[in-house]
């Protein structure tokens, strides 16, 4: 049954002609994905912060309602409006999206998608979280909740959008190309190891830190 869920999420994928937008900041030219690549859904999250706190609760139940279809990073917008009111719900959704981030870009086949990861990250900074994010007990106890469950791997959005950041991608995109999809994501049989792996990693990281 597992296998057969697997099987209908690779066929559900397409092939993608990347969409390119050049910033140029003398001296520093910027090429990345547009559209429903990487630039884009970080320009969409980033255009979400725009909006006041004082519609928290209004983007929170939006967000919250639809985040197995969003791709993760619309996770860490939820995050940064509950940390303050709400840190244990803000760091487990802040965990499970990083986990989430991870398992798209091992799926990827361009290795080089993964520096999305760090990326993202750093496109979408949370001052407003530095207490929560530096509760290293809360922070470790939600990943020892999010480990075993499968909601790590229940998302519905395609990891296209950080299979995008990809080196290989951008070359597409530049030459105007469609990737087929066995050409940006690995096959489906490879994706219980990729979960394996994350839980692997996870597991060190707790382990490493229980014997501080």
């Amino acid at each position: 049954m597992a296998a057969l869920s697997l099987d209908r999420a690779f066929a559900q994928e397409q092939p993608r002609t990347p969409q390119i937008e050049i910033q140029t900041n003398e001296p520093i030219t910027n090429i990345q994905t547009a559209g429903d690549g990487w630039g884009g859904v970080i320009r969409k999250v980033q255009e979400l912060r725009k909006i006041p706190r004082d519609r928290d609760s209004e983007i929170i139940s939006a967000l919250s309602g639809n985040l197995d279809n969003l791709p993760p990073p619309f996770a860490y917008e939820v995050v940064r409006r509950t940390c303050s009111t709400d840190p244990q719900r803000a760091s487990h959704l802040f965990a499970l999206a990083s986990g989430r981030i991870r398992y798209d870009a091992y799926r990827c086949k361009d290795a080089t998608a993964s520096a999305g990861v760090q990326a993202t990250m750093f496109a979408l900074q949370m001052p407003e979280c530095r207490s929560m994010l530096s509760d290293n007990e809360l922070f470790f106890s939600s990943m020892r909740r999010i480990k075993d469950a499968e909601e790590m791997f229940s998302s519905k959005a395609s990891p296209w959008w950080i299979c995008s950041h990809g080196m290989a991608a951008i070359g597409s995109g530049l030459q105007k190309k469609a990737l087929a999809v066995a050409d940006w994501l690995k096959p489906e049989q490879e994706w219980p190891a990729i979960k394996a792996r994350i839980r692997a990693e996870i597991d060190y990281t707790l382990d490493k830190h229980s014997k501080k």
